[in-house]
């Protein structure tokens, strides 16, 4: 959780998408959540174990389909720096 919540906290990588795989199906308690990580949860999708490859397959397509219908900001963007 606190690399996941590192990673959004980050301009350059807060655009991957983070699926957490765990033995508990949901989120962490909004509590301890917010006491590691005090910006928005950092997963876009929970997991529970044990799972099978249809079933994590599934969930990369849906997180990948998710980020591809979200617009982004292209402030990583060379063309967009009006320095280069």
């Amino acid at each position: 959780l606190q690399i996941a919540c590192q990673m959004r906290q980050d301009p350059r990588l807060d655009r991957i998408p983070i699926i957490f795989i765990s033995a508990v199906a949901e989120a962490p308690s909004s509590d301890y959540a917010k006491e590691v990580c005090p910006v928005a949860l950092a997963a876009d999708m929970f997991l529970e174990k044990p799972l099978d490859a249809t079933s994590l397959r599934e969930a990369v397509e849906w997180v990948l389909t998710q980020q591809q219908s979200t617009p982004t900001s292209c402030a990583n963007d060379p063309k967009d720096d009006p320095a280069q």
